[in-house]
């Protein structure tokens, strides 16, 4: 457990990187074992992220602006279920699942699409 003060320190630490999203066809999971999207012009994205937000049971930061990927040249891999934000170059810092209205989803990727991931939508949270 950390305190609200120590959750701040964590999320403005890696806020001070250079941030990119990807997105996976299965849980990276903590220990970065997830498959990430491959094919038809897929490339991981900027991601930024706002204040730090006191949230029942810990303090979180989300995205502040609209993910937007490359339109698919060809359909993605397989269905997307889940997200991870990554240190440019390095690390996965953290992940979550695909949501729609707050539900677990997986969506496919065809040709000529564009996926977005909405404002707020990718959340990072750091637990009391």
């Amino acid at each position: 457990m950390f305190s609200r003060a120590y959750q701040a320190v964590i999320l403005t630490a890696i806020k001070t990187n250079s941030l990119e999203l990807a997105l996976y066809t299965s849980d990276p999971t903590a220990s970065d074992a997830g498959t990430e999207v491959s094919g038809g012009s897929y490339a991981r994205q900027s991601i930024t992220f706002g204040a730090n937000t006191v949230v029942t049971g810990g303090t979180q930061i989300a995205n502040t602006g609209v993910v937007t990927f490359p339109q698919a040249s060809a359909d993605w891999s397989n269905p997307i279920t889940h997200w991870g934000v990554r240190i440019v170059g390095g690390a996965l810092v953290g992940y979550g699942e695909i949501t729609q209205s707050g539900v677990a989803t997986s969506r496919m990727v065809r040709s000529g699409d564009v996926y977005q991931q909405a404002i707020g939508s990718v959340i990072l949270k750091v637990s009391d």
